[in-house]
C-alpha cells in the first residue's frame, strides 16, 4: 500500500503515502481481526489511512462490498474526494477501472464496490457488506448510534470486517461501550487507542500548550483519546 497510494503533498504535487507507526498498527489490526474499534486523538490522519486501506481492499478483493458511514456532510465529502483522488493517482498497472459511478457509489471493473453514506439506520438497506467502516462514530447522535448498529449488523457477511473509529465525544455512549467491552475482554476484537504522544509532531511542550488552551478534560478527550 505504501508503494502504490499517492496523497497530495502541497502545491499540486503527490507523494507516496507512508503510514506513521500508529497508523501501521491500525492497518495491521484491521487485517488480523474482524472487529476493530479505534479511539483516536485529533490530527491522527485516520481518514487518509482508512481511505488508503479501503482502496487497497477494493483493488485486491474482487466482488467485495465496502460501506463507509460518516455522520457529517463535510466529512463525507472529504472522504469521498480523498478516496477518488487516491484511486485516480494509482499506477495504471494496479488501478481498477471504474465500471459505474454515482454520487456515493463506485463499482470497479473487478466487481468491488464502495458506498459512502451518512450514518443512519437506513444507509445499508439491501446491501451485503464485507467491510463496514463507521467513521467519527462517537459524533453520530447518541440516540442513533445503537439504531445504526442494529440496522447494519444483519447486512454483514460472514467473516466480514467492522471498523469503528472516532475521537471520544459523549461519555457513556455506544462507541465507548464498544471500545471498553473489547478492551476488557468481554467481546472479541481489538481496541486501539491513538494519542497525541504517538504522532510524529508530538512534544512535551505541545502537550503542555494543549492542556493550557483546552483544559485537562478537553485535552485528554480530544488529544489523549480518553473517555472523560
Amino acid at each position: 500500500m505504501q508503494m502504490q497510494v499517492q496523497i497530495q503533498a502541497g502545491s499540486g504535487t503527490y507523494a507516496p503515502f507512508v503510514p506513521w507507526k500508529c497508523q501501521e498498527e491500525m492497518i495491521d489490526n484491521i487485517q488480523s481481526d474482524g472487529l476493530v474499534v479505534v479511539a483516536h486523538c485529533r490530527a491522527a490522519g485516520i481518514t487518509t489511512t482508512m481511505m488508503a486501506y479501503l482502496l487497497w481492499y477494493c483493488t485486491f478483493n474482487p466482488n467485495s462490498k465496502v460501506m463507509v458511514l460518516i455522520p457529517k456532510h463535510a466529512s463525507l465529502r472529504e472522504a469521498m474526494m480523498l478516496f477518488a483522488d487516491m484511486h485516480d493517482n494509482l499506477d495504471q498497472w494496479v488501478q481498477q477501472k471504474v465500471r459505474y459511478s454515482s454520487a456515493r457509489h463506485t463499482e470497479f471493473a473487478n466487481g468491488a464496490s464502495v458506498y459512502f453514506q451518512l450514518a443512519d439506520a437506513r444507509a445499508a438497506h439491501g446491501i451485503s457488506i464485507d467491510v463496514l467502516y463507521l467513521a467519527d462514530f462517537a459524533f453520530v447522535p447518541e440516540d442513533e448510534q445503537l439504531n445504526v448498529m442494529v440496522a447494519v449488523a444483519p447486512n454483514m457477511v460472514q467473516g466480514g470486517k467492522l471498523i469503528a473509529t472516532s475521537t471520544p465525544n459523549a461519555k457513556g455512549d455506544v462507541f465507548q461501550d464498544m471500545w471498553e467491552n473489547i478492551a476488557l475482554g468481554m467481546v472479541p476484537g481489538i481496541a486501539q487507542r491513538i494519542t497525541y504522544h504517538e504522532l510524529p509532531m508530538a512534544s512535551m511542550a505541545g502537550w503542555a500548550q494543549l492542556l493550557t488552551m483546552l483544559g485537562d478534560d478537553t485535552a485528554n478527550r480530544e488529544y489523549g483519546a480518553q473517555f472523560v
